[in-house]
C-alpha cells in the first residue's frame, strides 16, 4: 500500500454459491439428544403448530407456554439453571454482535458458568500472537512503524505462504488502514425448541474517514432488538444507543438510552470497539488447525486472484472478549457458556491482504429443560475500501 489514494471495490459476482453448511462443516456436530423430552411432552408438540403455521404473535405466546411448562417442572431449578433457561428464551438464537453472529454453545449445562472476568489483563495480551511476527513473515524482514503501514509494497510472498492466522491479522490491519469501508452483514439462525423457529440477523460496519459506526439488528420472534455505536477518531469518544427493531434491517432507536463512553469505559462494556470488524480472538494460540495447507487460491469472474480459507477456533479463548458483546446485546444476566463448541469462520481475501468476504457457520444444540437445536449462517461482504 502506499499514501497515494486508490479505491478497491469488492467485485461482485464474484465468487461461487457458498458451499452447503449442513453437509460437510457441520455434519459431525449433530447429535440426537431426543431423551430431553418425556413421553408427554413428546405427544404435545406433534400437536403444537409449526412457527410458520402461525403468526408472531401466536409464536410468542406458544413459546412462553412453554418456557412457562418448563419452569414449572419439579425438581424445582436453581438460579443459575433459570438463568439459562432464559437465554434460551432471550437470546439463544445467535444475535449479531459487530459483524459476526452472536454463539451460545451449550452441549452440557452442567459445569462451571464461564467467567471472561476471571482473566488478567497479562493472560488476555499472551492470546494475541506479536504483530512483527505478522510483517516479517511477509516481507523477510522486520519493519519499522512507518514501514509497517506501506508493508503490501514489502511484501514477498502470497497468501498460500503465510498461515491462516497470519493471513487474518494482516488482512484486518490492512482495513485498519483504510480511509472508508463498509462491511455489511446478513444472516439468520433457525432453532427447534419443540416448535421451530428462525432469527434474522443483519450488522453494518463502517469508516467514513472520521467516525467508525457499528450496528446490530435482530428479529423474530424471541428477540426485537437494535444497538449502535460510533467513535469519533478525533474526540475518541463513543456514543451507543439502543432500540428495537420493525424488521431485519429496520431499526426504531430509543434516544433515553443514548450514553457517551472513553473507549476503555466501552471495552469494558462490551469487550470490543466499534473498529472492530471480527471480535474474535485469532492467534496461534485460538486457531485449532494453522496449516498453510488450508489456503486455497481461485480464479475469481473477473480474473484476478482470490484466496479463501476456514478456521476453527477455540470457543474459550478465542471468545474470552467476545461474551461481553453478546452479555450487553442479548441483554442477559450471565456471560453464556462454552463448552466444547465449535466456531468456524470462512475467510477470503485478494492477493493485496484486502477483506472480501468473511463466512460464519454454525451448529450446536442445547438442552435446558428442553431440546433446542440451532443452525446458522451470517455473510459479512466488504465494500468501497479506500486507502
Amino acid at each position: 500500500m502506499t499514501n497515494k489514494t486508490k479505491k478497491y471495490k469488492a467485485p461482485s459476482p464474484v465468487f461461487e454459491e457458498e458451499e452447503n453448511i449442513t453437509n460437510d462443516i457441520l455434519a459431525d456436530d449433530k447429535k440426537d439428544q431426543s431423551e430431553s423430552f418425556s413421553v408427554q411432552e413428546k405427544e404435545k408438540m406433534k400437536k403444537t403448530k409449526t412457527m410458520e403455521e402461525t403468526s408472531i404473535e401466536e409464536q410468542e405466546s406458544m413459546v412462553e407456554e412453554e418456557f412457562d411448562s418448563a419452569l414449572k417442572k419439579k425438581p424445582k431449578m436453581s438460579k443459575w439453571k433459570r438463568r439459562l433457561l432464559k437465554l434460551g428464551a432471550t437470546a439463544l438464537l445467535g444475535i449479531v454482535t459487530g459483524s459476526v453472529l452472536g454463539y451460545w454453545y451449550y452441549n452440557s449445562i452442567y459445569g462451571d458458568m464461564f467467567d471472561p472476568d476471571s482473566f488478567t489483563a497479562e493472560q488476555i495480551k499472551a492470546l494475541y500472537d506479536n504483530e512483527d511476527d505478522w510483517f516479517t513473515a511477509a516481507t523477510g524482514r522486520k519493519l519499522s512503524e512507518s514501514e509497517k503501514k506501506s508493508w503490501v509494497s514489502l511484501a514477498n510472498v502470497n497468501p498460500t505462504e503465510l498461515t491462516p492466522s497470519q493471513n487474518v491479522n494482516l488482512a484486518l490491519y490492512n482495513l485498519k488502514q483504510a480511509r472508508k469501508y463498509r462491511a455489511e452483514s446478513n444472516g439468520q439462525v433457525t432453532a427447534t425448541v419443540g416448535i421451530k423457529t428462525t432469527q434474522s440477523v443483519y450488522g453494518l460496519h463502517e469508516f467514513d474517514g472520521t467516525t467508525y459506526t457499528s450496528i446490530s439488528m435482530s428479529f423474530g420472534t424471541f428477540a426485537k432488538l437494535a444497538h449502535r455505536s460510533t467513535l469519533n477518531v478525533n474526540t475518541n469518544m463513543i456514543t451507543h444507543i439502543d432500540g428495537t427493531t420493525k424488521s431485519s434491517t429496520e431499526p426504531v432507536w430509543n434516544s433515553s438510552t443514548e450514553r457517551k463512553m472513553t473507549k476503555d469505559e466501552f471495552i469494558e462494556f462490551t469487550g470490543g470497539l466499534p473498529s472492530d470488524v471480527n471480535p474474535y480472538i485469532v492467534s496461534t494460540k485460538t486457531v485449532i488447525n494453522d496449516s498453510k495447507d488450508l489456503i486455497e487460491a481461485f480464479t475469481g469472474e473477473d480474473g484476478k486472484t482470490y484466496y479463501k480459507f476456514t478456521i476453527s477456533l477455540k470457543p474459550v479463548e478465542s471468545t474470552v472478549l467476545y461474551v461481553k458483546q453478546m452479555k450487553m446485546v442479548g441483554n442477559l444476566d450471565d456471560y453464556p457458556i462454552y463448552k466444547g463448541g465449535d466456531i468456524k469462520q470462512t475467510f477470503t481475501i485478494d492477493e493485496k491482504w484486502n477483506l472480501v468476504k468473511i463466512s460464519v457457520f454454525e451448529h450446536y444444540s442445547q438442552i435446558v429443560g428442553m431440546k433446542a437445536a440451532c443452525e446458522g449462517t451470517l455473510l459479512t461482504t466488504f465494500t468501497d475500501i479506500e486507502y
